[in-house]
């Protein structure tokens, strides 16, 4: 019976278990250096455009001091409309070639007052008017914007796509501090040199990170497989410790039965006959007596005690090792314990339903089934003084079933008022490779439910 179980689908769990913790542990760890790079990418593109902006702020400035008289001039001259946009006098033009010769700007923009684009260095843009600019508004009412420009982005300003990593500035155009602004002055600077060492200190704290994580990885499941490995050797040495203990229940009990089968037969074939022989003898000897009229009624009167006697003997002797659970099986066996405990005990009902043959019934199994019927059926007649009880024996998705369904009602098996009788038959059925439950019935009672695999 205890070869019938499946220690293979409990390692299976175990192989599950871990095949699912190493697969989570490597999600996890993809998404903590995914993570970590996020992060840093969001510091240091912060650092940059703080640095950047504070750089380029200052590189306008000292930018805008070089051609501030001549842009003045060029400013005043284009608001009396002098001039037309795009025509910068010479020096001018020299002066913003110089800057973004000799600097890392790239662009320059000039507006005029009213926001119109005077010059840039994309010609395309001259003469558009942008008061839709909010950086253009911001420094023609005197006040300084600057914003980073990442790649294939919109420019938040000038709701254009970059072709490159720029910082822009804008420094209102005025004589003095408190002099009226005549215009602005727009520059762009190049700051891919850092977003490139940005982009490779990224890729190479993701590798950093993946590697270090992934060593981590190695680790934790190196350590959860010798963690395996020793659970799978602790449930070894538990089903072979669980294995012997049921071989060494199930050589209990076969040597209690032979021991019973022994006694039985002693006391049937010794005392019972040596008994019968003295009935047989005193019947003689009254029969005698009887002819002679001389002490005939004393030796008859010891007849029914020698009569009750071995009657007695041969209820021990069943009770010990019923002779049909031998010479018939257990099915037998368990039909004619019914009918005896229904004699013994007329205000118990007691139905059965056997549906099974003899042949299905593994021979270790037989004596089991009839010992845990016989206690359970006996503890529902003496002690919970059962009226009703069905006794059942089926074969269920290949285990045998023996239920013994009663209107006796008992705690649920397992609880701290369990009766000490109903676990010792738990621990029967349980030595002998079984489980047993217990359940409320629809008759006010309980049923029993002991299995065995086969």
């Amino acid at each position: 019976m205890a070869k019938s179980r499946k220690p293979a689908a409990r390692d299976q769990g175990v192989f599950g278990i871990l095949r699912q913790f190493s697969w989570a542990s490597l999600a996890a760890i993809l998404a903590a250096a995914f993570l970590l790079t996020l992060l840093y990418r969001q510091v240091a593109v912060g650092n940059v455009v703080s640095v950047g902006e504070h750089a380029n702020l200052t590189l306008a400035r000292a930018a805008l001091l070089v051609v501030k008289p001549r842009l003045l001039a060029y400013l005043e001259a284009a608001q009396g409309e002098g001039v037309a946009p795009g025509s910068l006098p010479a020096e001018l033009d020299e002066a913003f070639a110089a800057i973004m010769r000799s600097t890392a700007v790239v662009r320059i923009k000039v507006y005029g007052r009213d926001g119109t684009v005077l010059f840039s260095t994309r010609y395309g843009q001259i003469g558009q008017r942008r008061l839709d600019n909010p950086a253009v508004v911001s420094a023609l009412g005197g006040e300084v914007a600057s914003k980073l420009l990442y790649q294939e982005r919109l420019n938040p300003f000038d709701r254009e796509t970059g072709e490159d990593k720029l910082i822009q500035s804008y420094l209102p155009v005025r004589a003095g501090p408190t002099a009226p602004v005549l215009g602005v002055f727009e520059i762009y600077t190049d700051v891919n040199p850092m977003v490139r060492q940005i982009e490779e200190a990224e890729l190479l704290l993701l590798g950093g990170s993946l590697a270090v994580m992934l060593l981590l990885y190695a680790a934790l499941l190196a350590i959860v497989r010798r963690a395996g490995r020793v659970i799978e050797q602790q449930q070894a040495t538990i089903r072979e410790r669980s294995l012997t203990l049921e071989l060494l229940s199930s050589q209990l009990i076969s040597a209690e039965e032979n021991k019973k089968r022994q006694v039985a037969q002693e006391l049937h074939e010794g005392i019972a006959q040596t008994l019968a022989a003295v009935k047989l003898q005193l019947e003689s000897a009254c029969s005698a007596a009887d002819r002679s009229c001389r002490g005939s009624v004393p030796l008859q009167a010891m007849v029914p005690v020698i009569q009750d006697a071995i009657q007695e003997l041969r209820a021990i002797a069943i009770d010990l090792r019923p002779p049909s659970l031998d010479e018939l099986g257990a099915l037998a066996a368990l039909n004619g314990y019914c009918r005896e405990l229904g004699a013994v005990y007329p205000q118990l009902r007691l139905e059965q339903d056997l549906d099974l043959d003899e042949a299905d019934i593994p021979p270790p199994l037989k004596v089991v089934l009839f010992r845990v019927a016989q206690q359970h059926l006996q503890d529902l007649a003496r002690h919970a003084r059962a009226s009703r009880a069905h006794l059942g024996l089926d074969c269920v998705d290949g285990s045998i079933v023996l239920t013994v369904k009663s209107d006796a009602p008992a705690p649920a098996v397992g609880g701290d008022d369990t009766p000490m009788r109903l676990a010792t038959l738990g621990e029967r059925v349980k030595l002998a490779g079984g489980s047993l439950e217990a359940a409320p019935n629809d008759w006010g009672g309980t049923t029993v439910i002991m299995s065995w695999p086969r």
